[in-house]
């Protein structure tokens, strides 16, 4: 069975670290001012949400507008914003000054065609639709690509994640992200918190042209006669866009159980049957990919609402916006009912354009955003220069993640009271603080199976000696790109995911796992000192290899040379290594002695 993402409510959590990071700039040309408007329909003053917004002769500079149809980009005097929009014309504005706000009016397509008489059961609406199976691409594109999610619990407001990524789109479907940055805070609602933890996941499993278990069904891939059997097919609009295409307005609703089906609109070239948009929503639905975290909580009722807006490339339409949005009613462990909204944004923000992700390792098949985004450290720089903006209506979004009752993602790691913790391995930054790995409880007479899972290869069982162990620390770095500046940033990460130790622990043990984190601080400050002045991305990454590929061997060769600090001389050697390089001492730290009793 597919993983399913898991929402849920848990208890508060201690706050436990805070990162430390070396970062610097290498600062270039001046930024543009942030220019803020509004986007409305001209027939009737309504904001339009999710139009794609850019300047023009610069189509790098890219917005959408909210859900209120406001908007922010980065602009300057003389420039001209273009935004379009299905079923619009597309409106250009000049900008004069750029601490005016803009207000662009988009005016309904009203072009006249021939007339074509269609009724309900007409065979062009069907035949017209069906088309659409076969108007996939079967190549693949990538795009920066951000991500918002907001939830709410009886109107108040209790998480935010806001996060940047590469997309990877295989025609209308997202296949894959890879997280560049993000951020996420939590507020409390009656001393408890409401967790996404796959947010991301939950936008990748809806397939616009196959159904799953998952989701409602559409009309979307399915024959005319299966069309027919299901779906009552409705004409509501047409018109010719500016390439001249004639777009057919269809609303769908099924024929029965809509429980299980999707109602809405879909907005589809009728010469190419290439889908522009389409909007679909489902009450009271029993297909959702949601379950509850804890056994004794449930999901009462759940309605979705998916907006997909698609964007031409070639022959072929790709994701330019992703609306996923949900209500729930959800029964709490303890009986209590809350009403649940969550609103979610994904957007394709620059095709053919990818960051440069940051060097850190996730296992295969993690989907999990809360612990990959509390695994990077946070990057300041990063979010006072966003490169994509998300219109923040009177600073709602900064308010929340700068508010003292807000938890962020990087403080929330670890609980002591609650083992059942969303963050119990957390990635570790160093920072100074010492660490300890817990005990792992097993049997010593039977060795053990742990899947391991590495890059480009599928999990495979392998056995585990009594005293086994494996410690995995990564030397991260992360490029920002941003207006002709590089910007890097630099640490030790202890990877929980990787590392396990099955020996039983004592003071040399725990001497030795603090030893070779600091070892890797050591490399990072190398690391750190040695991209000074660096402003190349080639130069940066071929720097990262090499002092990487000297942890590799400094690792090795403390290893073998420790084996796990019952060489007590070897173990002293590295112990002053630390010390002349950090000022630590872990053997009087900890307490071991030279002559104390080895076990």
């Amino acid at each position: 069975m597919p993983w399913m993402p898991q929402t849920a409510v848990t208890f508060r959590l201690y706050l436990l670290l805070a990162c430390f990071v070396w970062l610097f700039p290498h600062f270039g040309q001046a930024q543009d001012a942030v220019v803020e408007g509004k986007v409305i329909d001209a027939s009737n003053g309504q904001g339009l949400p999710f139009g794609h917004v850019v300047i023009k002769n610069r189509p790098s500079v890219i917005s959408t507008t909210n859900q209120n149809g406001g908007f922010s980009i980065t602009a300057r005097a003389g420039d001209t914003l273009m935004v379009s929009y299905v079923g619009y014309r597309t409106s250009h504005a000049p900008i004069r000054d750029v601490n005016s706000k803009v207000l662009l009016r988009l005016d309904p397509h009203t072009i006249a065609i021939g007339t074509v008489e269609i009724t309900e059961e007409s065979d062009f609406l069907y035949a017209l639709l069906s088309r659409s199976r076969t108007s996939k691409s079967p190549y693949t594109e990538k795009a920066k690509s951000y991500l918002f999610l907001e939830s709410a619990i009886e109107g108040k407001t209790t998480e935010m994640i806001e996060a940047y990524y590469n997309g990877q789109f295989k025609g209308y479907d997202l296949e894959s992200l890879a997280l560049k940055n993000g951020r996420i805070g939590l507020q409390s609602f009656e001393s408890q918190y409401f967790i996404n933890m796959a947010s991301s996941r939950a936008v990748m499993m809806h397939a616009l042209l196959s159904q799953s278990d998952y989701f409602p069904e559409s009309p979307l891939g399915k024959s005319k006669r299966k069309l027919k059997k299901t779906f009552e097919l409705t004409y509501s609009n047409r018109f010719k866009n500016e390439q001249n295409g004639v777009v057919y307005q269809i609303n769908f609703r099924p024929k029965e159980n809509p429980r299980r089906h999707f109602e809405g609109s879909v907005w589809i070239d009728s010469a190419s049957a290439n889908i522009q948009k389409i909007e679909m929503q489902a009450a009271d639905t029993y297909m959702h990919p949601f379950v509850p975290l804890f056994p004794d909580a449930k999901i009462e009722k759940i309605d979705l609402f998916i907006r997909k807006t698609f964007t031409k490339k070639g022959d072929f339409m790709y994701p330019r916006e992703i609306d996923f949005n949900y209500e729930m009613v959800y029964r709490r462990a303890n009986g209590a009912m809350s009403n649940i909204k969550t609103k979610s944004l994904l957007y394709a923000f620059q095709y053919e354009e990818e960051f440069n992700l940051p060097y850190i390792y996730f296992p295969e098949g993690m989907s999990n955003d809360y612990r990959k985004i509390n695994a990077l450290p946070l990057n300041l720089y990063f979010w006072s220069h966003k490169p994509f903006l998300f219109k923040d209506e009177e600073g709602k979004v900064e308010s929340f993640f700068n508010s003292d009752s807000t938890l962020l993602a990087n403080d929330v790691v670890y609980s002591k009271m609650n083992r059942r913790s969303f963050f119990e391995h957390p990635y570790v930054i160093w920072r100074g603080n010492r660490i300890r790995m817990r005990n792992m409880e097993r049997v010593k007479q039977d060795p053990i199976a742990l899947a391991k899972q590495k890059e480009n290869c599928h999990a495979e069982e392998i056995d585990i000696p009594i005293d086994g162990y494996h410690l995995e620390v990564q030397l991260f770095m992360d490029l920002y790109d941003w207006n002709d500046s590089l910007y890097i940033s630099t640490a030790a990460i202890f990877d929980p995911f990787e590392s396990y130790f099955y020996a039983e622990h004592d003071k040399a043990t725990t001497v030795f796992l603090n030893i070779y984190f600091d070892l890797a601080e050591i490399q990072n400050r190398k690391l750190h000192q040695a991209l000074r002045g660096v402003n190349k991305v080639e130069k940066a990454k071929a720097t990262y290899e090499d002092i990487n590929q000297e942890f590799k061997e400094i690792s090795k060769a403390y290893f073998s040379s420790v084996m796990k600090g019952k060489d007590r001389s070897a173990l002293m050697s590295w112990n002053d290594l630390v010390r002349e390089k950090l000022g630590i001492d872990n053997v009087a730290i900890f307490g071991l002695t030279e002559d104390e009793e080895e076990h």
